[in-house]
């Protein structure tokens, strides 16, 4: 019995552990500094959003561009051949 809850104990202990991963090392971490952690994972997020963004826009434009290219180029065989 007591090894079972010794074994018990000892998992519940590692799952605590592992919700209680330290997040920074040396110092103590004031409110000040855990507002400003959380602004700059904020801004973190939106600027990764917007290079998302920014390359999802330029992949439809490549893609927009090449399906006219081969309108395009029909276009001027047609206009050297007239």
């Amino acid at each position: 019995m007591e090894n079972t809850q010794a074994a018990e104990h000892s998992r519940s202990a590692r799952r605590r552990a592992q919700k209680r991963r330290q997040i920074q090392r040396g110092r103590v971490i004031y409110a000040v500094d855990a507002r400003q952690m959380v602004k700059n994972r904020e801004a973190a997020e939106v600027e990764k959003a917007e290079k998302q963004l920014t390359r999802a826009r330029n992949a439809k434009k490549k893609a927009e561009t090449a399906a006219h290219k081969l309108f395009l180029d029909e276009l001027k065989a047609g206009y050297k051949a007239w």
